[in-house]
C-alpha cells in the first residue's frame, strides 16, 4: 500500500514550494516595483513645478515655462480641461516624422501625469520617460527592495495562513465534531467526510467506524436495558437495588407500591431517609435489611406481615450483587399462597361439615330404627324419609364438589357452536317440566346469538341460576330471560323477583360453600356451592358473571360469553 504523506510533510514541502514561487516572483517583478517608484517620484516633481507654472501671465508662457521645467523627460504634453493636447514637445522635435511613429516610440516609455488648475480650468501634463533611465539613489533602491520584499513577505505570510486552514481544515471538522460531542452539545457523532487519502481522511473513516460500532453498541444495551427492565417490571415480586452507600439506583412498580413510594420519590434517593406520606411497615424492614447487607456482604431474609384486617405475608430477600457494588432487594408478596392455604383449609372443613351433618341424620335415624325394631309405620316412613332426604342431600354436595374439581383440572373441551337462544329456551323447558307453576319468559332482539361453548357445562351454570331464582322466590317464581349484543360479546340476564340478597353479603356469594342465609339453605338442601360452580364455568368459557340485586326485590344474574371464535378453555 502506498503510504500517505503527513500533515507535516506536505507543510514543509508546501511552504518550500511557495516561498520558491514567490521568490522568482519577486526578482521577476522587481523592474515593475522600479518603475512604479519611479513614476511616483516624477509625480511628485512635477507637482512640485506647479506653484510656478500657474504664475504664468498667459497660457503661451505657462506651456513655456512647462517646457523648460521638463526638457529632462523623452517627451511632455499639456492637455486642456477640453482634452485638447495644446503642447506636444514630441511633435515639435519630430515634426517631419509621421504620428503613428512617434505613438509607437511614446508606447515603449513610462508616463505620469498630474493635473493642475489654471486661470479656472483644468489642464494636466504628461511626461514619458525611460524609467530605466532614471537615476536613483542608494536610499532609493533601498526603499524599492525593502517595499517589494515586506510587499512579497506580507502575501507569503497571507498564502502560508490559507495553506494551513486548507490543510488544517479537516482536523478542525473532526476536532470540533469530537468537542461537541464531549461537551454535551450534540448526543451522537455525526458522520465526519471521509474522502481522500489524507491523514484526516484516514483519521476520519476510523472514527466513523469506532462511531458506528459504538452506536451499535449503546442500541444494543439500551434494547438490553429495556429488555431486562421490561422482565423486572413483569415480575410479581417487588425488585429495588441500592448501591454500596444505599443510594436507590433501581426500583420496579412492583417494589414501590410494597414500600408505598412512588417510583419517582425513590430512584436516585438515599434509601435511609426515604419516607411514606403514610406508615409503612414494610419500609422499615427493607432498610434495615438492605443496611446490614451492605455491612456484612451477605445474603439475608426476612418474613413479617403487615396490616391488621387485610394481611400482607412479605418475604423479603437482601442479595449482595459483585464485590461490593450494592445489593438486590427482593421483596415477595406471599398473601395469595397464604390465602390458598387458608381456603384450602376452609374448604376441607366446610365440606366435612356439610357432609357430617347428614352423615349425623343419617346415623341417627339408624341407631333409632336399630333400637326400636317394634316402630310404627307413620314413624317409619317419616324416618326412611328423612334418610333418603339427606342421603340426596350427601349426593348432591358429592357431586358438586366433583364437578369444582373437574373444572379446576378441566383439559380443552368439546367446544361447538350454539345458539344461547336455543340455550335459555332449552333450560325454560327443562325448568318448566320440574316446576310447572313458575311463570318464566325470553326477551329476545334477534334470532340467533351463536356463542362457542360446552353444550353440558353451559346448561349446567344456567340451571343452578334458574333453579336458584325458584328456590330464592314466592311461589310462583316469576323469572325473566333477556339477551343483548355488546360489540364481541352476547350479555344473557336471568333476573327473579325473589328476596334478593344483602348488600354486604354480594360481593361473597361465589365464595365456596358461602350461603346468605344458613337455616334457609338447610332448608333447601344447599351447601353454598352452585354459584362458586356458575362461576367456574363462565369462565372457563372466557366469559364472566356479575350479579346485581336489591334485598327484598329481587336479583340480577349477568353472563357475558363472546361471540363464536375460535375459544379455548382455560
Amino acid at each position: 500500500m502506498k503510504k500517505i504523506p503527513s500533515l507535516t510533510f506536505k507543510a514543509f514541502f508546501g511552504h518550500l514550494v511557495l516561498f520558491g514561487v514567490l521568490f522568482g516572483a519577486y526578482f521577476l517583478s522587481i523592474n515593475k516595483f522600479v518603475e512604479i517608484f519611479v513614476r511616483h517620484k516624477v509625480k511628485k516633481e512635477i507637482t512640485q513645478w506647479i506653484p510656478d507654472i500657474t504664475t504664468a501671465g498667459n497660457i503661451s508662457a505657462m506651456i513655456e515655462l512647462t517646457r523648460i521645467k521638463a526638457e529632462s523627460y523623452s517627451s511632455m504634453q499639456i492637455i486642456s480641461h477640453q482634452d485638447q493636447v495644446l503642447f506636444d514637445s514630441t511633435w515639435r522635435q519630430n515634426h517631419r516624422q509621421q504620428r503613428p511613429v512617434w505613438e509607437k516610440s511614446r508606447s515603449m516609455l513610462t508616463s505620469a501625469r498630474v493635473p493642475f488648475e489654471y486661470a479656472d480650468a483644468i489642464f494636466e501634463i504628461v511626461v514619458f520617460f525611460d524609467h530605466k533611465a532614471v537615476p536613483l539613489s542608494i536610499n532609493d533602491i533601498r526603499i524599492i527592495y525593502i517595499g517589494g520584499g515586506a510587499f512579497f513577505s506580507l502575501l507569503f505570510f497571507v498564502l502560508s495562513l490559507m495553506m494551513l486552514t486548507f490543510f488544517s481544515r479537516p482536523i478542525n471538522v473532526l476536532f470540533k465534531a469530537v468537542n461537541d460531542y464531549h461537551n454535551g452539545k450534540i448526543k451522537t457523532l455525526p458522520e465526519v467526510d471521509a474522502t481522500g487519502r489524507h491523514e484526516a481522511a484516514v483519521f476520519a473513516r476510523a472514527l466513523n467506524d469506532l462511531n458506528q460500532e459504538i452506536t451499535d453498541l449503546k442500541e444494543k444495551l439500551t434494547n438490553e436495558k429495556q429488555r431486562a427492565s421490561c422482565v423486572i417490571e413483569s415480575l410479581s415480586e417487588g425488585v429495588i437495588i441500592v448501591d454500596c452507600e444505599l443510594n436507590v439506583t433501581y426500583a420496579n412498580m412492583k417494589g414501590a407500591k410494597l414500600l408505598g413510594t412512588p417510583k419517582l420519590q425513590l430512584v436516585g434517593k438515599d434509601f435511609r431517609e426515604i419516607k411514606t406520606k403514610r406508615p409503612s411497615e414494610a419500609l422499615p424492614k427493607c432498610q434495615e435489611l438492605a443496611k446490614a447487607a451492605v455491612q456484612n456482604h451477605a445474603l439475608l431474609t426476612d418474613s413479617f406481615t403487615v396490616g391488621e384486617e387485610n394481611k400482607v405475608h412479605l418475604d423479603i430477600i437482601a442479595v449482595p450483587i459483585g464485590n461490593l457494588q450494592g445489593v438486590a432487594l427482593i421483596i415477595q408478596d406471599n398473601s395469595t399462597h397464604h390465602k390458598i392455604l387458608t381456603m384450602g383449609k376452609e374448604f376441607i372443613a366446610n365440606a366435612s361439615h356439610e357432609l357430617r351433618t347428614p352423615i349425623t341424620i343419617i346415623k341417627g335415624f339408624a341407631e333409632m330404627l336399630h333400637d326400636l325394631p317394634e316402630i310404627s309405620e307413620s314413624m317409619l316412613e317419616d324416618i326412611t324419609d328423612k334418610i333418603v332426604r339427606n342421603c340426596h342431600r350427601m349426593s348432591a354436595l358429592v357431586k358438586n364438589l366433583l364437578v369444582l374439581a373437574d373444572l379446576d383440572n378441566l383439559p380443552q373441551a368439546c367446544l361447538e357452536e350454539r345458539d344461547l337462544l336455543v340455550i335459555l329456551e332449552n333450560c325454560q323447558h327443562q325448568l318448566h317440566t320440574l316446576h310447572p307453576e313458575v311463570q318464566i319468559t325470553i326477551d329476545s332482539p334477534k334470532d340467533a346469538f351463536i356463542v362457542n361453548v360446552d353444550s353440558a357445562l353451559i346448561d349446567l351454570a344456567i340451571m343452578n341460576l334458574l333453579e336458584n331464582a325458584v328456590k330464592y322466590s314466592s311461589a310462583p317464581a316469576n323469572i325473566t330471560l333477556k339477551i343483548s349484543e355488546a360489540d364481541d360479546d352476547y350479555i344473557a340476564y336471568i333476573s327473579d323477583k325473589g328476596m334478593g340478597i344483602p348488600e354486604q353479603d354480594l360481593d361473597h356469594i361465589f365464595d365456596r360453600f358461602y350461603t346468605v342465609s344458613k337455616s334457609h339453605s338447610r332448608k333447601l338442601g344447599g351447601a353454598g356451592l352452585g354459584l362458586s360452580i356458575v362461576r367456574n364455568i363462565i369462565e372457563k368459557h372466557e366469559g364472566s358473571l356479575d350479579v346485581q340485586s336489591s334485598f327484598g326485590k329481587g336479583t340480577t344474574f349477568i353472563i357475558t360469553l363472546p361471540k363464536a371464535r375460535a375459544v379455548a378453555l382455560l
